[in-house]
């Protein structure tokens, strides 16, 4: 039995809990939950954790060339370095639980939160020495409360406390004396954020913002907010930003009136807004987003799919897209560890299916397809001749592109989706779950069980499982697999003639979809995550190990690695997201007979060969060298690099996924500084 490593999640920054941002320059910084400390050097184009890798960090602030972190559970910590080191600065600190922080000059001010048998123990401690040491003030001020914000202002500091044992009252305290003395100036506020400006105090609380111009004595509501939830205050220059729970508004005029600046920001929680010249920064609860021209658009420079269902992945050479329901479609290149939003110009869609065709990305929606080239940067709506736009799957074979809709049946496309048609004929069942080749033949999966054609959809006939949801395919060889849903995996050795079930193993009959490299077969379900069958299959193996969600939507495959996307489910508490795992983890080198080392450099025959959508290529190495194995087609073009690196001696294996491509003869050569070699395959679709 082979050993399984973990998934690993593949979903940015620390699972999208990301928290409190500091900017300095091109420097970002993000804070998590529970998920360590971020630095970007080139305002958030890429990240590289900064340690910190477990600490639920609830707050930054930069002080000079030290960033001062808030963590809960390790009180300050202070990094002179950008993050690369970190030191504790708790003495005097009595409590470690630090929620909230303010700095401004030489005063750093904390609130602390310590819970015991359902009791509140919380204080406000204060720096004067950048936090070298820390004095308590308020103590019995802030007995039986939580508090939820602090800022500076000048000589005076502001905080707000709850009482633990009513939400609702909540008090505003001010102290003009590093905490010597304190004095009530609000009752009834509950804040989230507080922010400065000159004189003006700036409160964002659950009913909106209130301002004060006399150092707190009286507050009046800022009117023209539609949005009330105030989440996070931000004041640079002469611009006041406000974090809502689904958007940012922002004030050029001292708070008087409020506009949305929205555009290109996917609507989630705000959780922190930062500033520095052109950039504004804001985190939310799908991601960090920027805006350079004063918030009148924004990008994602990376985005999580905690909170979001993931119907669908595609990969397309080094690139891999996502469908996320209701928030659009994202990329990544660099294999899941950030993603950006390609969505611009698309409305946020339900339900999403992919297909990609040489450096073409078709997109299925409930609302019609969309195409998107390699290098294009918008959308085209292709949808001529649809007379249903409801569509549940895509294939492509050769030059030709199906669409299987809701209700509508199937269309096809011979122009990449310029015009459409009807191709109905047999076909029962006009929903449509699957479409897929295998062959020269087109398969269809249905509510009324798998439909065949051999005549590229002039006509159907039904093959079997009429009983059956049939909702996807996998194609290995002469084997054909039909996922159903509820009864289960079965296998055609006859072109659909004949159906057996193979479900040994299984104990989830909701099959989702699947995946296959040569005679391996990964099937995702509806509850009880992935399996894996080695042997045509004749059983299943559970291969979950680290999967923290088991409700899987979607596979997808590149050179390296295998990718699952996950459904969300708020009622059992679990979140969506996409998670990686290193192929050769699930698919191990078979062991050659001879435990001695290559002897010579050999480039092996791909197996299967030929194959549909994946193939195995084996190769030796004699000596430590650069490894390269590339692709190419007939014309002698380089399509694919499969492997550039160095290789110790040893036998090794890589996967070549070509479903992007079309079926034809290519080429692979393995390049050394010693050996060449190169030899034929062929790709049938």
């Amino acid at each position: 039995t082979p050993l399984f490593a973990q998934w690993v999640e593949a979903d940015g920054l620390g699972n999208g809990n990301i928290g409190p941002l500091a900017v300095i320059g091109t420097n970002v910084f993000a804070g998590t939950y529970k998920s360590g400390f971020f630095l970007s050097t080139n305002n958030g184009t890429n990240w590289t954790n900064a340690g910190l890798e477990n600490e639920d960090i609830r707050a930054l602030e930069v002080n000079g060339n030290n960033i001062i972190a808030a963590t809960y559970g390790k009180g300050v910590l202070i990094s002179t370095n950008n993050g690369a080191s970190w030191q504790s600065s708790n003495i005097g600190l009595d409590n470690l639980n630090v929620t909230c922080i303010s700095e401004s000059e030489n005063k750093i001010v904390i609130g602390t939160l310590e819970i015991k048998n359902y009791y509140f123990s919380n204080h406000i401690y204060l720096s004067t020495n950048n936090g070298l040491n820390w004095d308590i003030i308020g103590s019995e001020l802030m007995k039986d409360a939580i508090i939820d914000a602090l800022t500076i202002s000048g000589t005076a500091i502001y905080v707000e406390n709850t009482n633990s044992k009513n939400y609702n009252y909540s008090k505003i305290f001010r102290t003009t004396n590093n905490g010597a003395s304190w004095t009530e100036v609000n009752s009834g506020l509950h804040v989230n954020a507080f922010a400065a400006m000159g004189a003006n105090i700036f409160a964002g609380t659950d009913k909106g913002i209130f301002l004060s111009t006399d150092k707190g004595t009286a507050w009046k509501a800022v009117p023209g907010l539609t949005n009330t939830f105030i989440s996070a205050l931000t004041i640079y220059g002469k611009n006041i930003f406000a974090g809502t729970q689904n958007a940012i508004y922002l004030s050029t005029d001292n708070g008087i009136n409020w506009k949305p600046i929205n555009s290109g920001l996917i609507v989630s929680r705000i959780r922190d807004i930062d500033v520095d010249g052109e950039n504004i920064f804001a985190s939310t609860s799908d991601g960090i987003f920027l805006s350079t021209n004063n918030g009148t658009s924004w990008k994602t420079v990376s985005y999580s799919f905690n909170k979001t269902s993931v119907s669908t992945l595609a990969c397309m050479d080094a690139n891999i897209f996502a469908g996320a329901v209701n928030k659009g479609i994202f990329k990544s290149t660099d294999d899941g560890v950030s993603w950006k939003s390609i969505s611009s110009g698309l409305p946020n869609f339900i339900n999403l299916t992919f297909a990609v065709s040489d450096t073409n990305l078709f997109v299925g929606t409930n609302r019609g397809i969309f195409l998107r080239t390699k290098n294009g940067t918008s959308w085209k709506e292709i949808d001529s001749g649809l007379t249903n736009t409801n569509i549940n799957a895509l294939a492509v074979k050769d030059e030709n592109l199906f669409a299987g809709t809701k209700g509508g049946g199937i269309f096809l496309s011979t122009d990449k989706g310029t015009s459409w048609n009807e191709i109905n004929t047999g076909l029962t069942s006009k929903i449509v779950h699957a479409v897929d080749a295998s062959g020269n033949n087109l398969l269809a999966g249905t509510s009324a069980g798998v439909f065949l054609s051999t005549n590229n959809g002039l006509n159907w006939s039904q093959t079997g499982l009429a009983d059956k949801i049939t909702q996807t395919f996998a194609v290995t060889g002469t084997n054909i697999f039909a996922g159903t849903y509820s009864s289960g995996i079965f296998l055609s050795t006859d072109n659909g003639s004949n159906w057996k079930a193979v479900n040994s193993g299984l104990t989830d009959n909701h099959i989702q979809t699947f995946i296959v490299i040569d005679t391996n077969i990964f099937a995702a379900t509806e509850n009880h995550g992935i399996f894996l069958s080695t042997n045509r299959g004749t059983n299943w193996i559970n291969v979950n190990s680290g999967l923290k969600n088991t409700r899987i939507l979607a596979l997808a495959v590149n050179e390296k690695n295998i990718f699952a996307g996950c459904s969300i489910n708020y009622n059992q508490n679990v979140f969506g997201g996409i998670w990686r795992r290193a192929l050769l983890e699930m698919i191990p080198l078979e062991k050659e007979d001879s435990e001695e080392l290559p002897v010579h450099f050999s480039l092996s025959q791909n197996y299967p060969n030929p194959f549909n959508s994946s193939t195995i290529i084996k190769y030796d190495v004699q000596q430590l060298s650069n490894i390269k194995i590339t692709v190419y087609d007939i014309l002698g073009r380089n399509i694919a690099s499969l492997v550039d690196e160095i290789k110790d001696p040893g036998s090794y294996q890589v996967v070549w996924n070509a479903r992007q491509f079309a079926g034809g003869t290519y080429f692979y050569r393995l390049e050394t500084g010693y050996y060449s070699e190169t030899k034929k395959l062929s790709l049938v679709k």
